[in-house]
């Protein structure tokens, strides 16, 4: 916490460092193990008889993105492009709300 006067309540604080999903984890999430496996398995000279469909999926995990809960909406609920976009905003709006705590402690530096 920047803010002054504030105190950090040391010992208590487990920190965890988290990460998008991979695109196997896309993969996995899709169900599509045996596409996991085979990109982990083959030699990339046999990919072009899956070229298409990893392409597919390629782009598809560059639009969706990494975030569980939007890879979540995307594949279980089976949400279209436009939900995916709306989930993304509003990860997005709620990182911009939970910053906006520290503008005034940033701006001193």
């Amino acid at each position: 916490m920047l803010h002054e006067h504030e105190s950090f309540p040391v010992g208590k604080v487990e920190f965890l460092n988290i990460f998008p999903m991979s695109f196997d984890e896309f993969l996995r999430a899709r169900e599509e193990d045996e596409l996991s496996s085979f990109v982990h398995e083959s030699p990339p000279s046999a990919y072009r008889t899956l070229h298409e469909k990893l392409l597919h999926r390629l782009r598809e995990y560059i639009y969706v993105g990494g975030m569980p809960a939007v890879v979540a909406s995307h594949v279980t609920d089976r949400a279209g492009f436009g939900a995916v976009r709306a989930a993304q905003e509003t990860i997005l709006r709620a990182y911009g709300r939970d910053f906006s705590k520290y503008a005034a402690s940033l701006a001193d530096y």
